[in-house]
């Protein structure tokens, strides 16, 4: 399986940043932050994708979706199906935009196919795409955030799985979401020292994720929508978390990397 950062920055762009995007395999989107159509027709796969994942309606994670429908109604003049997963909130949010912006809707030659997640009524769900299964989990965070695992099957036999959180603070949840998969890749949000202030605006810390990765048996751990500061303290983080997971298995998310697992 291979996992593209499109976008890993969290709350806005930086200089060298986009907000969050994943790309799997070159098919499938997972949150689609600012920039991600430009990054996608740079990789000459906008054309591929198949199958949008959200995880919840914050701007960050979800502005680049309109972006990227225009492409395919006004420019590509897409015909192929395109499959919206997300939280319920969220399609009724892009049908409002659609009619607010005008959104060019009688000229558009394909299937735009949601398949909403009640999140107010149930925690757990079960999507099935070609070549993977997928679980989803309802987090904690406002609006409600759908962490994803993405279990790549081949002839009916279990391969590598891909495990995203999206925003939310530590729960137990994420550690059965998460369990034994080969890449874990969470919100990262606050540095450790600022826990508490993470917690209650329902994000996590480095100290966090390492906890869940540990208590899950991960093979390994990304960061994501962390600001600049994460980054620019590597050193001192690896240091910190080494004591709880293997800091040679830890992975600091930048925009363009792609990992196979």
């Amino acid at each position: 399986m291979k996992v593209v950062f499109l976008g890993t920055s969290g709350y806005g762009e930086t200089g060298k940043r986009n907000t969050v995007s994943i790309l799997l395999n070159d098919h499938i989107l997972v949150d689609a932050g600012e920039g991600v159509t430009r990054r996608l027709l740079k990789r000459i796969c906008a054309k591929k994708i198949t199958h949008v994942f959200l995880t919840h309606g914050h701007m960050d994670h979800l502005i680049g979706i309109f972006p990227l429908l225009w492409q395919y109604l006004v420019v590509d003049r897409r015909t192929e199906p395109l499959n919206i997963i997300c939280p319920d909130y969220i399609e009724r949010a892009i049908k409002q935009i659609f009619d607010l912006t005008y959104f060019p809707l009688s000229i558009q030659k394909f299937t735009l196919e949601f398949h909403p997640l009640d999140v107010d009524r149930e925690k757990q769900f079960h999507v099935t795409i070609p070549n993977y299964e997928v679980d989803a989990i309802v987090l904690e965070h406002q609006p409600a955030c759908v962490g994803y695992r993405f279990n790549q099957k081949y002839h009916n036999e279990t391969g590598k799985s891909f495990v995203y959180t999206g925003d939310t603070q530590p729960t137990n949840q994420i550690t059965t979401l998460a369990l034994k998969t080969n890449l874990l890749v969470t919100d990262c949000s606050f540095p450790s020292a600022l826990s508490e202030d993470a917690h209650r605006l329902n994000h996590m810390t480095p100290l966090d994720a390492a906890r869940i990765a540990k208590d899950a048996e991960c093979a390994r751990l990304g960061f994501i929508h962390h600001p600049d500061y994460i980054l620019d303290h590597k050193t001192e983080i690896l240091a910190e978390i080494s004591r709880i997971y293997p800091s040679n298995n830890v992975i600091f998310c930048e925009d363009k990397m792609e990992i196979i697992i």
